[in-house]
């Protein structure tokens, strides 16, 4: 059963008019999807990048040794880690990156080649050599993505020298 009004034409003939959906509410939908996309890249071009958001006032250069120095091991020290030889503050990962963490591996050490090698125990880590020699195009665009990764949720703080 359709819906609508009767309506009789010149000839005395009831006709029903079926109602039909306004043609402005494909425009209305249009514009309110439009809008909608609209104010959701307004928003992120007001953003602060994460990058941008999470780099320590200073950068700052550490040894490898110094960098040890902040493995996890220490409750009192921040959990600093390397990833292309950028330094980050991964403190806030501690129950990942602390003593007995999943991750602990990675801390107070450049995990550069472990994040594609898959090998973590502390040999393969004295095997590893520094910076990229080596690595693929594919394989320097995959630390890269970890870069990304880390920029976006630890405190960057300097380079390993």
């Amino acid at each position: 059963m359709s819906t609508g009004a009767q309506k009789t034409d010149s000839a005395g003939h009831k006709k029903q008019i079926v109602s039909e959906p306004p043609k402005k509410l494909g425009k209305f939908i249009f514009g309110a999807l439009f809008l909608g996309v609209a104010l959701v890249a307004y928003y992120y071009s007001t953003q602060t990048p994460a990058t941008e958001q999470k780099i320590s006032k200073s950068a700052k250069y550490f040894t490898a040794e110094e960098l040890a120095q902040y493995d996890g091991t220490d409750p009192e020290k921040p959990i600093y880690l390397s990833i292309m030889g950028r330094v980050y503050d991964v403190t806030t990962g501690s129950k990942y990156y602390g003593k007995g963490g999943g991750y602990h591996f990675f801390a107070g050490k450049d995990a550069t080649r472990s994040f594609l090698t898959g090998c973590f125990d502390n040999e393969c880590f004295a095997k590893q050599p520094v910076g990229l020699d080596g690595l693929s195009e594919k394989e320097i665009a995959d630390i890269n993505n970890w870069v990304k990764e880390y920029d976006q949720k630890y405190i960057f703080l300097g380079y390993l020298k």
